[in-house]
């Protein structure tokens, strides 16, 4: 592990000073009592006592403490922890701790103590520099995120294990037939493993790291998550006991709730659960298969045998939820986070099988399974989100574009309508009240893969970036456990409250004022309310839980903003090709933009910017804006080769990205050279690219916005034609006798809305004049 961690060191009261045993009395049968009198200068949360006798001393008990043996050896050193319900001691009265035992000789002891506040770990891990020079320091949000999966690890833990205030918990997990259950992670503040949330969240970050392993390895976290996201895979892969076969759940939700404490402590019976052909449970399966499916693509190179392992599993799962459908929550009693719908597990379940298979069979199942039009969003539940993206990006079919415009118009502001998702007045997008953020941070973390895959990339971006924005503080707080400004310090997680081990913990530290003696770093936390209120309060489970789907989407979307930020550097252009070479050499090689930053001390920095051939105007533009932003002063756009744009060409259709062209590339150079001239002190710009076409005007960059963020959104490529364009006009033909009977019909309400409302000067998209006030009425 490349995290090192500082060891847990609980404060002890009075700095080094220690108080006599006083009030010593000989109570019979070589009995004694004695007290301690300790003057508190904090309140204690929980807290352990060292008693050192001057002889030695057998049975010691204490009506507030239990003996904890360290030495049973040393009969004069003895230590004391607090009993269930006398661990939370408050400055007020003095704390006396009166204390028997047994003499050997007849001669009373004397002795002295020290007392711990087992309140306070002073756990920090070291945090990664914010290189980049962005608002929030993304790699260490990345970083603590994956620590908080590592806090939520059930079994035995290995040796090296990063959370010092964890140790094994639930060694003794098991099936119905004894099989071995340990491992995998507790799904939220308790303590019981639900399966089909658990492999939700591992199907979404697994997701994340195929999407953005380069992110994770430039934040140094890449080992990190392999780890993380295979400490959870082991245990899917134990629970598929049989062909037929699978287990879901270890633990009983009602009996895990009714204990407030440390998984190292539990006592409670630990049922295990699972679904077999007579017992079907296509949801779940769907899932699990979804999950060994992608990570067998992430471990391919990493890994190859455990690659094949998952791979294998994967296959069969999947074969046994299609052969014997049926939902889990109608066949297994007792077992908890059933669904309504199974077909959308099995739909990302096939998809992911095609990517790691290439296998059509597969993706017809998918394209089967998958539900059509606007969905509700991305949950553990509910995953036609994730199925639409995933096939968009597998096939580019418009029927799976149509499904992600209908469903994210709904999620943008400015939607109306009921299947409009309400803002909170400070922005957030605010789905439902039982963990509010993390559908907001799921959906953002699809949004940005459509995004990722062309569809209006700018819009989705910019969303999701507002949407994770809320999350780190853009509100003024952080819901990020350990992370930001005024984060939460009392969420609602069992290990997390209770005091440092060995004291012991109750249902007292559910209902303390005090703040969880453990930071839970990188935890997201169910968050406000519809009018972004908040009280960072522990009983409240609703708002203040956190659990393994929270995180998931939410670091997927914090890893895409790292990733936008880690450019790698050239001293120099690394290709120097002929004209006609450039050409093909930049359509099959899928060539850089080289983005050249020159400081007025004459320092210049090249920047290499990964383009594929899907790459658009507006997202060249988009790096293009964060390279400046992020310097904050002039720097040189250079494009020594860069993919075809999909620019229509005067009096003809749109060229395909299959045919380059020199007027293609000037487009791009032209609106990165508007980009430059606006942003930039110095105007003495040099190019070696042969065909670059300056323009002094920033009105054909707005056209070519105009262009990819409305015509190319609203209208089919079919529908309209550029007639003739120029600097800053354009003149076009349509195949219909107005621009309304033109639009995409599952985009018309959006269209119609943009015209008659959403009086916002931000309101996306704003290219045509609205009616809500006289401001907005013109065209921007």
């Amino acid at each position: 592990m490349v995290i090192h961690l500082l060891c847990l060191l609980p404060a002890i009261v009075g700095a080094l000073d220690f108080m006599p045993m006083v009030q010593v009395t000989n109570s019979g049968n070589e009995g004694f009592n004695g007290h301690f009198i300790f003057n508190l200068t904090e309140d204690l949360v929980g807290w352990k006592i060292q008693i050192d006798f001057s002889k030695a001393v057998t049975g010691l008990t204490s009506p507030v403490g239990l003996e904890y043996v360290k030495d049973s050896s040393n009969e004069t050193v003895h230590y004391l922890v607090n009993k269930d319900h006398t661990g939370i001691q408050t400055t007020n009265p003095q704390f006396d701790v009166m204390v028997q035992g047994t003499m050997k000789d007849g001669n009373l002891p004397s002795a002295q103590a020290y007392l711990q506040n087992m309140g306070h770990d002073n756990f920090k891990p070291p945090i990664p520099s914010n290189t980049d020079g962005t608002k929030y320091n993304y790699d260490e949000v990345l970083m603590k995120s994956i620590m908080f999966y590592l806090a939520q690890r059930s079994g035995k833990l290995p040796a090296d294990n990063p959370i010092p205030w964890r140790e094994d918990s639930a060694l003794n997990d098991r099936g119905q037939n004894g099989e071995d259950l340990t491992g995998g992670w507790y799904d939220a503040g308790d303590h019981v493993k639900f399966g089909l949330p658990q492999a939700s969240a591992v199907t979404l970050l697994t997701w994340g790291l195929l999407q953005y392993k380069d992110a994770y390895n430039a934040s140094g976290q890449l080992d990190e998550m392999y780890d993380c996201i295979r400490w959870s895979l082991e245990w899917l892969l134990k629970c598929h006991t049989g062909k037929n076969e699978l287990y879901i759940q270890v633990g009983d939700g009602n009996l895990d709730h009714s204990f407030w404490g440390r998984p190292e402590d539990m006592t409670m019976d630990r049922p295990s659960f699972k679904v077999t052909s007579d017992k079907p449970g296509s949801d779940v399966a769907g899932e699990y298969a979804a999950a060994m499916a992608v990570a067998s693509i992430v471990f391919k190179d990493k890994d190859p045998a455990f690659s094949i392992k998952l791979l294998n599993h994967s296959k069969e799962i999947y074969t046994f939820g299609k052969t014997y459908p049926g939902l889990f929550r109608d066949s297994v009693k007792g077992a908890g986070y059933g669904t309504s719908d199974y077909k959308d597990e099995m739909a990302v379940g096939a998809g992911m099988l095609y990517l790691a298979t290439n296998n059509s069979q597969y993706l017809t199942d998918a394209e089967s399974f998958h539900q059509h039009g606007n969905q509700w969003g991305q949950s553990w539940e509910n995953k036609y989100t994730a199925s639409m993206v995933l096939l968009y990006q597998i096939t580019k079919k418009d029927v799976y574009k149509q499904d992600i415009e209908t469903t994210f118009g709904n999620w943008l502001p400015g939607a109306t309508g009921p299947s409009a998702v309400p803002y909170t007045p400070k922005g957030l997008a605010y789905r439902t009240k039982w963990g509010s953020l993390r559908h907001a941070a799921n959906q953002a973390f699809l949004a940005l893969i459509a995004a990722e895959a062309g569809i209006n990339p700018t819009e989705y971006r910019n969303w999701a970036k507002s949407q994770i924005g809320y999350i780190l503080g853009d509100t003024g707080r952080s819901y990020v456990v350990g992370f930001g400004v005024n984060p939460p310090t009392h969420e609602h997680h069992r290990a997390a409250s209770c005091p440092v081990i060995p004291a012991s913990c109750s249902h007292d530290f559910l209902d303390m004022k005090y703040p969880n003696p453990h930071i839970l770093y990188g935890a997201l936390v169910g968050g406000p309310g519809q009018n972004d209120e908040y009280d960072d309060v522990r009983t409240d489970y609703v708002r203040n839980e956190v659990a393994l789907d929270y995180n998931a989407g939410f670091q997927g979307a914090v890893a895409d903003r790292c990733r936008g930020f880690k450019i790698s550097t050239y001293d120099e252009a690394p290709w120097e090709v002929e004209e006609d070479e450039a050409l093909r050499t930049v359509y099959e090689a899928n060539a850089p933009l080289i983005l050249e930053n020159r400081s007025e001390s004459s320092v210049t920095s090249t920047y290499n910017v990964p383009l594929t051939n899907d790459f658009t105007v507006p997202q060249l533009m988009e790096q293009a804006e964060r390279l400046y932003d992020r310097q904050g002063h002039a720097f040189r756009l250079n494009l020594e080769f860069g993919p075809p744009v999909r620019l229509p060409l005067l009096g003809r259709p749109p060229r395909t990205p299959t045919e380059p062209t020199r007027k293609s590339y000037q487009g791009v150079i032209s609106a990165l050279d508007s980009i430059s001239r606006r942003k930039s002190r110095k105007r003495n710009w040099t190019s070696t690219f042969p065909y670059r076409s300056a323009i002094s005007s920033y009105g054909k960059l707005r056209m070519l916005q105009f262009y990819f963020d409305f015509w190319d959104r609203f209208v089919d490529r079919s529908d309209f034609q550029y007639c003739e364009m120029d600097t800053d006009s354009a003149y076009m033909a349509l195949s219909g006798p107005d621009l309304i009977s033109v639009i995409k019909p599952h985009l018309l309400d959006t269209y119609q809305r943009a015209l008659v409302g959403c009086c916002r000067d931000d309101f996306e998209p704003h290219w045509l004049p609205r009616t809500c006030c006289t401001k907005h009425a013109q065209v921007r």
